[in-house]
């Protein structure tokens, strides 16, 4: 693995619980599953919660320089407290804390456990979206053959 050179022991068993730990979301604790929608910089992050909320969140000081979130990453957050402030100063402008960064084990995992929400399908989406494409091609097709009857009895 790239960028796994020294480290200390704390930043090891951090890696580590990050990239083998099969975390599920922990609903009574307020934890839901999120998409990074777009990076704000400063460890904050616009995501894109399953229940359709939207808000900033934090990635904590100790995934900082060990684990990269880039747009379209999912990631497991939690409610935070409206004690948090960014470093520009405002308080209660961050609504989530990362828990938790999914790869993509985890996340067959969490499918495989039913707990996945519809919104995060891609794979509905993008059925969905060629179903549409094709339905309208056909409606495009009929036009297309309606035209070419009409001008062939003309």
């Amino acid at each position: 693995m790239a960028g796994a050179g020294r480290k200390g022991a704390y930043r090891k068993s951090v890696l580590e619980d990050v990239l083998n730990n099969y975390p599920v979301p922990d609903l009574s604790k307020g934890e839901t599953l999120a998409r990074v929608v777009a990076p704000r910089g400063g460890n904050l992050m616009e995501v894109l919660c399953a229940d359709g909320a939207e808000g900033l969140a934090m990635l904590p000081t100790k995934f900082r320089k060990l684990i990269w979130v880039k747009r379209g990453d999912m990631v497991i957050v939690s409610g935070a407290s409206g004690d948090i402030e960014t470093h520009e100063g405002a308080s209660a402008a961050v609504k989530y804390m990362v828990i938790h960064v999914l790869y993509e084990d985890q996340i067959k995992h969490i499918k495989k456990e039913g707990l996945w929400p519809d919104r995060f399908d891609t794979s509905a989406t993008t059925r969905a979206s060629a179903a549409a494409a094709e339905a309208a091609a056909e409606e495009g097709a009929t036009d297309v053959v309606a035209e070419d009857a009409a001008a062939a009895a003309a």
